[in-house]
C-alpha cells in the first residue's frame, strides 16, 4: 500500500446541506465532514476558494457530490482516498471501511451485518468505533449504517445529520 506523501490543502464544499470541510493531497482524499448542517441550506455543490488548479481527488469529490445529491448512485471515490491517512494500512478499519464504500446509495445496514461482512461477526462495537473515527463522511457511508433493532443509532456528524441523508436516499 502507498504512503501519502502529499502537502494537504483544506478547502469548503457547499452542498444543498450545508457545508463540508476537505482535506485532501493531489493523491487524495484525508479528510471529510460537516462543517455547518441546515436542511434548508439549499446551495449548489461548489468548491468555495479560489485555486484555479484544484487537484483531481477535489474535482472527484465534487463530482461525486453532485451525483449524490441528484439522487444519482455516484461512482466510487475508492482509489481517491489517501488510505495512510484515514486508517492504518492493512488494519481491520480499513478492511470495514472498504466493505462500507460497497453499500449502495439508498441501501442500509446494521454494525453486526457488517462485522460479519468485514469477516469477524463478533465485533459489532468495534464496527461501531470504526464508524465513530471515520474521516470521510458521505463518501464512506457510515450514515448507512444503523443498530439491530433498526434505530438510526449514533452518526460522527450528529444524529440529525444521519437522519436527514437517510430520508434523503430513502425517497429516490
Amino acid at each position: 500500500m502507498e504512503t501519502c506523501i502529499g502537502k494537504s490543502k483544506s478547502f469548503i464544499i457547499s452542498v444543498p446541506i450545508g457545508l463540508l470541510s476537505v482535506k485532501s493531497c493531489e493523491k487524495g482524499l484525508h479528510n471529510v465532514k460537516f462543517k455547518h448542517f441546515d436542511a434548508n441550506f439549499n446551495h449548489e455543490v461548489k468548491i468555495q476558494d479560489d485555486d484555479e488548479n484544484p487537484s483531481i481527488p477535489l474535482l472527484e469529490l465534487e463530482k461525486y457530490l453532485k451525483r449524490y445529491f441528484s439522487k444519482l448512485s455516484p461512482n466510487s471515490l475508492e482509489e481517491y482516498i489517501c488510505w495512510s491517512k484515514v486508517c492504518k494500512p492493512g488494519s481491520f478499519s480499513e478492511n470495514v471501511l472498504r466493505k462500507l464504500i460497497e453499500i449502495n446509495f439508498s441501501e442500509i445496514i446494521t454494525y453486526k451485518n457488517l462485522a460479519i461482512l468485514s469477516g469477524n461477526a463478533n465485533s459489532q462495537r468495534a464496527v461501531g468505533s470504526v464508524m465513530r473515527k471515520n474521516a470521510i463522511c458521505i463518501v464512506i457511508p457510515c450514515h448507512r449504517v444503523i443498530n439491530s433493532n433498526n434505530k438510526i443509532g449514533n452518526y460522527n456528524g450528529g444524529v440529525e445529520i444521519k437522519k436527514w441523508l437517510l430520508d434523503f436516499e430513502a425517497l429516490k
